[in-house]
């Protein structure tokens, strides 16, 4: 839902996860930690959902609305490349 992920980024966390040393099988989440839009994302869950979204988190800004939490905390790194910064 209006995430995105830089190839580089996933490439990076590709890298990290086969070097990690994981117990059996883990998944991640691989998103930018902003959406692809310039609204705000609380404007757009509103906009598309009215009030029938729980939010559980704060969503500042044009965070996404996918969470790396576990992926930062197991393997380290947290996508940072962003679409609005010309990288």
């Amino acid at each position: 839902m209006w995430a995105y992920a830089d190839p580089r980024d996933v490439a990076e966390a590709h890298v990290r996860a086969v070097e990690a040393d994981l117990d059996g099988h883990t998944s991640f989440m691989i998103a930018q930690p902003t959406t692809r839009f310039v609204e705000p994302t609380l404007d757009l869950i509103r906009a598309n959902f009215g009030d029938a979204i729980e939010l559980r988190d704060g969503l500042d800004g044009v965070s996404s609305v996918i969470s790396t939490r576990r992926m930062e905390a197991q393997l380290g790194f947290r996508p940072g490349l962003d679409w609005r910064e010309g990288k």
